[in-house]
């Protein structure tokens, strides 16, 4: 069964209570069925601070698949998670002012 390398920056990792997993993916599943899975892992708060509806990440959080920010990939969320693929879920602080 295939794997990806999932990190996790930020508040996502406080989340999730690991820095770095192994996650046993399906032949063939892309970005979205990645963020199901981790959704699914994790619950309710995971898709609170990292998701914002549809499965698609909110404003304050970023998904790199390899080098590459999944905004950037040119399938983006269809893109195919490959064999052994490093991928790294962030979250970013708000900024405030005053």
């Amino acid at each position: 069964m295939p794997t990806a390398r999932v990190t996790y920056i930020g508040f996502v990792r406080s989340l999730t209570g690991v820095r770095t997993e192994e996650v046993e993916l399906q032949r063939g599943v892309t970005v979205r069925g990645l963020v199901e899975v981790l959704r699914d892992k994790y619950g309710d708060q995971f898709e609170h601070y990292v998701l914002s509806g549809q499965y698609r990440l909110s404003h304050l959080a970023r998904l790199v698949v390899g080098e590459t920010e999944v905004a950037d990939l040119p399938q983006g969320y269809d893109t195919v998670i490959e064999d052994g693929c490093d991928v790294t879920v962030m979250t970013v602080a708000p900024l405030s002012g005053g």
